[in-house]
């Protein structure tokens, strides 16, 4: 079955997903969405997240629980895209609201069941939303992204250069699993809010560098399927697929951005997509991706099960599928 039939098959799975409104991964799943509708010309995908995003704003009375996970660069686009000032002005009170979530110790602490635990996941919406906007608003957020990303960084980021999925701020101590996906959002709000920071902001190469530092790090990793296990350093923790589109979405741009080394990747990332493809069925499904997953030792993630559909199942494929059609043709050996 040819990829575009997939991405097509996996753009209508996420039409039928059951949103929550929102929650970790809508990002990746609204991005999913958008880039197969550029991909395969089909604007009911668009107009979809589009229509989520415009009713949640017409009927918005206040803020509420896991609105903090909402996908702020994503629903930016949209309101650029369809023209919606509306939209618009809601995206930039979320920025303000975001930014006066309450600190502890430098650390903005935005999760609403654990107000102790910084999540590497928030990483992949919060930075990339806030520095986004900034860019394309021309708003004062630069140093407010970064405030949300560098502390989280410092801390979640050990001596290994991979993330652990949660630190304590009271406690002062990571869980110190390196958690597969979590070294996908990592790479995804590293990478995301990289590239809308302008070269003047002297942060922009620290982001940079982390970022080579994670990717290069991971692919040590790599299982010879091209996946990596549910804790990338730990063989026992069995297969994890939602890292692999990840890493090929962002290993693609960051080589052809000079971020890393082509030469150091490449076979990583046909190791990666090859992967992907033997894991996405024809339905549409992208098998072997765990479910929500919350912070325990490393014996927790080895029992998490695996959960059929998901934004975070399906979206990263297709965002990968694009990254890697734009660049496989440059970059074959």
């Amino acid at each position: 079955m040819l990829i575009i039939e997939k991405i097509r098959a996996s753009a209508e799975v996420l039409t039928r997903y059951d949103w929550k409104i929102w929650y970790f991964g809508d990002n990746v799943g609204f991005r999913g969405l958008i880039c197969a509708s550029r991909m395969l010309a089909v604007p009911r995908f668009l107009d979809f997240c589009y229509g989520i995003a415009k009713s949640w704003e017409s009927a918005f009375k206040k803020w509420k629980k896991f609105d903090q996970t909402l996908p702020g660069a994503e629903i930016l686009d949209l309101a650029c895209s369809y023209n919606d000032e509306a939209l618009k002005t809601r995206m930039v009170k979320f920025a303000q609201w975001l930014s006066e979530s309450p600190r502890h110790a430098g650390f903005y602490l935005t999760d609403d069941d654990y107000r102790s635990k910084l999540w590497v996941d928030t990483i992949a919406f919060h930075s990339p939303f806030l520095s986004k906007l900034a860019l394309e608003e021309k708003l004062d957020y630069y140093q407010t992204a970064l405030d949300f990303l560098l502390p989280n960084v410092a801390v979640l980021r050990d001596s290994s250069h991979l993330f652990c999925h949660t630190y304590d701020v009271y406690r002062g101590e990571t869980n110190k699993v390196h958690w597969a996906r979590g070294q996908g959002w990592a790479m995804w709000g590293l990478y995301h809010t990289w590239a809308s920071l302008p070269d003047k902001i002297r942060e922009r190469q620290e982001v940079s560098s982390i970022l080579a530092e994670t990717l290069n790090e991971v692919v040590k990793y790599q299982r010879d399927d091209g996946h990596w296990n549910t804790v990338v350093d730990d063989a026992s923790s069995g297969l994890e697929t939602s890292l692999a589109p990840f890493y090929v979405a962002i290993a693609c741009e960051a080589v052809e951005r000079g971020i890393i080394e082509r030469h150091r990747h490449i076979k990583h990332i046909e190791m990666a997509w090859n992967g992907i493809r033997e894991v996405w069925r024809e339905n549409g499904i992208y098998g072997g991706v765990s479910a929500d997953t919350l912070s325990g030792d490393a014996e927790y993630y080895r029992g998490i099960p695996i959960q059929e559909c998901s934004p975070w199942a399906e979206g990263p494929p297709i965002i990968a599928a694009e990254a890697y059609h734009r660049f496989a043709p440059r970059n074959r050996e």
